[in-house]
């Protein structure tokens, strides 16, 4: 007797273990919610030997897309119910044209980043900054030292010490961001790159403050 599956309506029911999760667009607050989305591979692996280390983590993803929605694009990101994100690095419509292969990569397990950050913005009034307000809360970093620059021509020395910071977020910072730490150290945006990068993590070099 034949089994009558609609494979452009029926994913949702026949695949097993299932999750929702959540696309977002590259370089915007867009998204779109996924309410059935197949973890068809997780694959853990060293990308470079690193000491038994697991700095890669690469998932495909399978689910329906429907036609009138704009198909997700490389560098958008594809985030679990844990909270962890995986940017699209290849989409590929499978055979049928019912539903979409995402392979991506968890670029914040892959570059160690190990604290969160609030990226907050500044409120400005008659040319000068009154305020700041919260833009882009608990994101996930890495704050490593960059360098330390000795001024010795002020009695006495000063040093002045900025800091690489690796962003799990591709919103472009300028003179009007800045960041605050867990442990409350504020550091003022000095330079942003790499946020057209889908396989790096942007970086800002700043100058603590606080």
């Amino acid at each position: 007797m034949p089994i009558d599956i609609d494979f452009a309506g029926d994913f949702a029911t026949i695949v097993d273990g299932a999750e929702p999760v959540t696309l977002l667009r590259r370089g915007s607050a867009d998204h779109v919610a996924i309410a059935t989305a197949w973890r068809y591979i997780d694959r853990h692996s060293e990308a470079v030997p690193a000491g038994g280390f697991a700095v890669q983590a690469d998932v495909e993803w399978q689910f329906e897309w429907g036609a009138a929605t704009k198909s997700p694009q490389i560098g958008d990101r594809v985030r679990d119910t844990s909270g962890e994100c995986y940017t699209i690095l290849a989409v590929n419509r499978l055979q049928g044209n019912t539903r979409l292969r995402c392979e991506t990569r968890a670029l914040r397990i892959a570059h160690g980043l190990d604290c969160l950050i609030d990226v907050e913005r500044a409120v400005w009034d008659a040319g000068a900054i009154n305020s700041w307000t919260t833009y882009r809360p608990a994101v996930h970093a890495c704050i490593q030292p960059a360098e330390t620059i000795v001024d010795e021509t002020t009695d006495p020395a000063t040093s002045i010490a900025t800091y690489r910071i690796l962003l799990d977020d591709d919103t472009p910072l300028d003179h009007n961001h800045r960041i605050v730490a867990g442990d409350g150290a504020v550091y003022r945006v000095l330079n942003h790159s790499q946020s057209e990068r889908i396989d790096r993590l942007p970086v800002a070099v700043v100058r603590r403050e606080i």
